[in-house]
């Protein structure tokens, strides 16, 4: 997340991200760009600790915007859920949205 994407959410409000480091969101870089390979163990640490910042914060905007990008394009901790909360909300969402084309 950058501070000018959290700024356009929320311009008149500081939000508790805002001056965290990405990594928090996101992950080490790849090994391919100096970083390494995330342990599993490490992650859901990383991943409860960002969570934790999202349960303080009054701008659900951020989720909505999330949710509109398609399921493989969802990294990182952001709108308070991980990458895999949104990839199966929106599989559930396109779901319903199915069904009811059906009905």
């Amino acid at each position: 997340m950058t501070r000018m994407s959290l700024r356009r959410l929320a311009p008149q409000r500081r939000v508790p991200c805002e001056e965290t480091s990405i990594e928090l969101w996101y992950g080490p870089p790849e090994p391919d760009d100096g970083g390494y390979v995330e342990p599993p163990d490490q992650r859901r640490w990383r991943e409860r600790r960002a969570l934790q910042y999202c349960e303080s914060c009054s701008v659900r905007a951020t989720l909505e915007a999330e949710l509109r990008r398609p399921a493989h394009h969802q990294w990182g901790v952001r709108g308070g859920m991980t990458e895999r909360e949104r990839r199966a909300l929106i599989r559930a969402r396109l779901r319903a949205q199915a069904d009811q084309a059906v009905s």
